[in-house]
């Protein structure tokens, strides 16, 4: 693009929201630590008023699985601040978060659990 006879590029970001929810934060690669204080970020359709956001750590049918709650019908305002560790003791009698480098997040509509996403990769508690 031209401006005042010189040469300007101008780069645009375009996120897609897949599903109408898309997750940006953990996304894959980041390492965190217990009792850390970390954002999870999302984007999504206006149309979504609260959201439900879940834990999980992947992996295949030897090893440890499980899914369990973060937080429910929040506000759909795009990010959460979580004290890694909050929600695990409750749930599962467990104290303390296992260590994995197969964490993943999952956002989706409190209203419509089929609108949902999930990190893209896994990522690391330790």
């Amino acid at each position: 693009m031209r401006e005042n006879n010189v040469e300007k590029s101008y780069i645009r970001y375009v996120v897609p929201v897949k599903k109408g929810i898309r997750v940006i934060s953990p996304n894959g690669g980041e390492i965190w630590s217990r009792d850390e204080r970390v954002q999870i970020s999302w984007i999504a359709v206006k149309e979504i008023k609260s959201v439900n956001i879940r834990l999980a750590i992947s992996g295949n049918e030897d090893s440890q699985n499980f899914s369990a709650a973060i937080a429910s019908d929040i506000p759909n305002t795009g990010d959460y601040k979580w004290t890694v560790q909050e929600l695990y003791a409750e749930v599962w009698g467990i104290k303390v978060l296992p260590a994995s480098d197969k964490y993943l997040i999952t956002v989706e509509d409190k209203e419509q659990s089929s609108i949902y996403d999930t990190s893209d990769a896994t990522f690391s508690i330790r």
